[in-house]
């Protein structure tokens, strides 16, 4: 398996690109559309952070197993709601809380079956 802090680089990339695109998506609405320097600026900035992470995670196929290396980015789906607080001040409910405790709780399961 490639060093953990591959994967969770990965993971943070693919995190980052959501982000950004959401910053474009925002400043599309203010800017009153998607031609504008600053929308494509940050939907190009998105768009090489995802190529960057899709390089990155064809390295890790070719090194790894797919199924030990997918559960990393089962992290994308704890990172970005968490983004989403902290950047757009999102609120989060219970629900996603438990689901996202879920989603840890089987990256746990799944990483310490995977090691037996």
């Amino acid at each position: 398996m490639p060093s953990i802090v591959i994967l969770l680089c990965l993971s943070v990339t693919i995190t980052a690109a959501q982000v950004v695109m959401k910053f474009a998506a925002q400043a599309s609405n203010e800017l009153g559309g998607f031609m504008h320097f600053r929308v494509l600026s940050l939907v190009a900035v998105s768009f090489v952070m995802s190529c960057l992470g899709q390089l990155v995670w064809l390295y890790v196929l070719k090194v790894s197993t797919l199924g030990s290396s997918y559960l990393f980015l089962s992290l994308v789906f704890v990172l970005v709601p968490l983004c989403s607080i902290f950047f757009f001040g999102e609120r989060m409910t219970v629900l996603q809380s438990v689901g996202i405790s879920f989603i840890l709780i089987g990256i746990a399961i799944q990483g310490y079956a995977g090691q037996r």
